[in-house]
Formats: C-alpha cells, structure tokens, sequence
C-alpha cells in the first residue's frame, strides 16, 4: 500500500480550499486529520488510533501535528509488503532493540495534483441511524441481523467512528430496502495536498 510519507509537513486542504478536517476515508484508507494535519487521535477509552489506516488494518501510520511520529513502536507498520518503519518527530530513526526494516522507496507524490473522492464517516452515520430508526427497528435487532457478537459496532458507525465493511453496507442496504448509494454520504468534495494560503 502507499505510505503517506510525502504529505509530512503538507496541509490537507478540501476542493474548495477550506482546511481539512476529521477523518475521511480515500480508497479504502480512513485518514483522520486535526486542522489540516495528519494526526493520530483517542477514542473514548483513551487507546491511540492511527492517523492512517487501510480497511483490513495491515497498513497504519502513526502521525503527530503532520509529522510521522511514534515513541512506542514503529511509526508505519505494514503486513502486506512486510515492513515497518521507526520515525521520531519526522526523521526516520533506527531502534535500539530493532534493526530498521528496509522496504522499496514510495512513488513521488505531486502535491496539490491528486485528487480522491471521500466518503463523510459523520453523515453516513448519521444516515444509517436514521434508516434504522426509519425502519422501527432497534439496534440490538440490527445487531442480531447482521449476526454481531456485540452491538458496540453499529454504535461507533452510527457516531461516525467508524465505517461498516463493505458486506455489512450491502446488508445494511437491504435491511433498511435502499441502495448502498443511499446509505454512504459522499460530500462531492475531493482532498488535495496543497499549501494553505
């Protein structure tokens, strides 16, 4: 998976040049932003979330203020590719007790040229909670219709937390009788890496 390397010190800004931010999700990867910045942040039991993090979470970045940075562990881990990355305060770091790993050099990246769809994890939450409530129907009865262990899930979609998979967006769908289309909130805004001005 690319790393987001190439977006140290860069400010994320919106189509319409407005700071980015809260999280989004751009091709699969949930990318959480403070001001303009990558940054990790806390959920409510206080456990640190990664500022980058593919779908299936076997790519994660840990970011602070829009600088790669981790003081426990390796800054990017990545399972896919096999590697893992140590970055202090923005420089890449070797680790006392780990040797660094080394991974093939990520593509240039052109900032303020790329540009990817998001989806609104706020609104789409938002959504889904009210279909559910549309529907008359409780969040332990959505729970045992998805055949969840637990119904802290559909909670953290329904807070915009997090996004549900994509089969648990096709079973949403059906369940509430409207198309995946009706259920994901896109705000017809695209990212782009730029310089605020």
């Amino acid at each position: 998976m690319k790393s987001y390397k190439s977006c140290q010190n860069q400010r994320i800004l919106l189509e319409d040049k407005t700071i980015a931010h809260g999280e989004y999700i751009v091709e699969g990867v949930a990318i959480r932003i403070k001001n303009g910045y990558l940054d990790d942040s806390l959920d409510e039991e206080g456990n640190l979330i990664p500022a980058v993090e593919s779908e299936t979470g076997s790519h994660i970045e840990h970011w602070r203020n829009g600088v790669l940075h981790c003081e426990t562990g390796p800054a990017i881990i990545d399972q896919i590719d096999n590697y893992e990355e140590w970055w202090l305060n923005g420089k890449q770091v070797t680790n006392d007790f780990k040797p660094l790993a080394v991974c093939e050099p990520t593509p240039k990246y052109s900032p303020g040229k790329t540009k990817k769809p998001v989806i609104d994890m706020t609104a789409t939450g938002a959504r889904i909670k009210e279909l559910r409530l549309k529907s008359n129907l409780s969040v332990s009865e959505v729970q045992s219709m998805l055949g969840l262990t637990s119904p802290e899930a559909i909670y953290k979609w329904e807070k915009g937390k997090y996004m549900p998979s994509i089969d648990n967006c096709l079973a949403l769908a059906s369940i509430f009788n409207v198309r995946v289309e009706d259920l994901i909130v896109t705000n017809k805004i695209e990212i782009i890496i730029g310089t605020a001005e």
